[in-house]
């Protein structure tokens, strides 16, 4: 019986020298084999690594750009807290910040937390008063703290909580000046902030009424809880951070007003109106074309009334036709205005007749000008001061010496 021939085994060693010895056969362009293949957005992303199984993604993000997040957190803010204080009273509490939400979530969190805001408190020392553990035993007179050479090769367990230190500063400093405040600040209500830091170290800030007056803006156009109407317009518009504000006292009838920053209210006049100075330049002719043709309309009515009762009380034929001529021509519908000889045209009492109420419905200085509205003002006792009111005139006359 004749023996099988055993064929010779080949190794991997041996396939894998036999294969780099094949030539390579090139498709179209020999130097394609030496490219490298097209790096992808995803390819040069950070954050696209695999999360480790124990952390989820939030987590597993490089320590700086959490910190970085971390800054954006401390002037925490609550737009709904003068309305809190309004519907709670006296059983109000407050917004817990959002840097201790952060730290409840994860021993990581708590970690990189306590961290920043160490370092936080060391960087900003003179605006919160800081002080580590060392100054505080020097300013008590206690000795240094001295580690025995049996602890000193275990690591030292930090105790102190760097995150309610900073929450108190926070809230007790004001963030502009470093003094101490009880006064939160309009737009960052998480952080305590004194009056005279409010606008200058935030942002300038205006009310709701402001800014719909000065800027000719509707309320639903900064608060999207208020909602427009079917014919309003720009109803597309971005939405704008706000605060709360409760002023006065809770007996005496506090009130709750809104607040925004003025570069966003500018910005969405600019989206609404294009130019907003042309706009408002041009409402400001149309308002005054309106008082004029106001003021046109109250002077007719005042001279009917005059010339409609003297011609009742006419005592002599010619009389009462002169008035009824009158009558009939101010109440005509072709009435231009012609008998009207100027704006405080109130001095001739041929049209106008001898009523008390004359002057003060026509007059437009009022008492801070005009002598007659100051002593109306003073013989009906009217609620502002008269003192003050004469000393503003008396100055004006000093500063402008051409008026007298």
């Amino acid at each position: 019986m004749a023996k099988k021939k055993k064929g010779k085994r080949t190794s991997r060693v041996d396939t894998i020298s036999t294969m780099e010895a094949l030539p390579v056969v090139a498709d179209s362009d020999p130097h394609d084999q030496q490219r490298e293949p097209p790096r992808l957005k995803d390819d040069t992303n950070a954050f696209n690594v695999p999360a480790e199984e124990d952390k989820d993604f939030i987590s597993s993000m490089p320590s700086e750009i959490l910190e970085n997040i971390l800054s954006y957190l401390i002037l925490d803010h609550d737009p709904e807290r003068g309305f809190k204080m309004k519907e709670q009273g006296g059983k109000f509490q407050e917004q817990t910040h959002v840097l201790l939400s952060l730290s409840a979530m994860s021993r990581h969190f708590r970690a990189h937390v306590d961290s920043f805001c160490q370092r936080h408190l060391m960087k900003h020392k003179d605006i919160y008063h800081f002080k580590t553990d060392d100054e505080i035993d020097e300013l008590r007179g206690r000795k240094p703290r001295r580690r025995s050479d049996r602890l000193k090769a275990k690591p030292n367990q930090e105790t102190r909580v760097y995150r309610m230190d900073l929450i108190r500063a926070l809230q007790s400093s004001c963030i502009g000046c470093g003094r101490y405040a009880g006064h939160r600040a309009t737009m960052a209500n998480g952080v305590a902030c004194c009056q005279r830091c409010d606008r200058s170290a935030l942002g300038t800030h205006m009310t709701l009424t402001d800014a719909l007056r000065q800027y000719d803006l509707r309320d639903w156009m900064l608060l999207k809880s208020r909602k427009p109407g079917p014919r309003a317009k720009h109803t597309n518009l971005p939405m704008v951070s706000y605060g709360t504000v409760r002023t006065g006292l809770m007996w005496a009838g506090a009130c709750t007003s809104y607040h925004f920053f003025q570069r966003d209210v500018n910005r969405i006049a600019q989206l609404v109106h294009g130019d907003v100075e042309e706009h408002m330049e041009k409402k400001r002719r149309e308002r005054s074309k309106r008082e004029r043709e106001n003021r046109r309309e109250l002077k007719r009515k005042l001279k009917v009334r005059h010339h409609n009762d003297q011609s009742v009380a006419a005592m002599s034929p010619a009389e009462k036709i002169y008035h009824q001529g009158r009558l009939e021509y101010f109440e005509g519908s072709d009435y231009d205005g012609s008998f009207s000889s100027g704006w405080n045209d109130y001095s001739d009492y041929s049209d106008y007749g001898d009523y008390d109420d004359i002057h003060r419905r026509l007059c437009v200085e009022g008492p801070e000008s005009c002598d007659w509205c100051l002593q109306e003002a003073v013989e009906k006792k009217h609620d502002f001061n008269i003192a003050k009111v004469t000393q503003d005139r008396g100055e004006a006359e000093q500063d402008d010496p051409a008026a007298n």
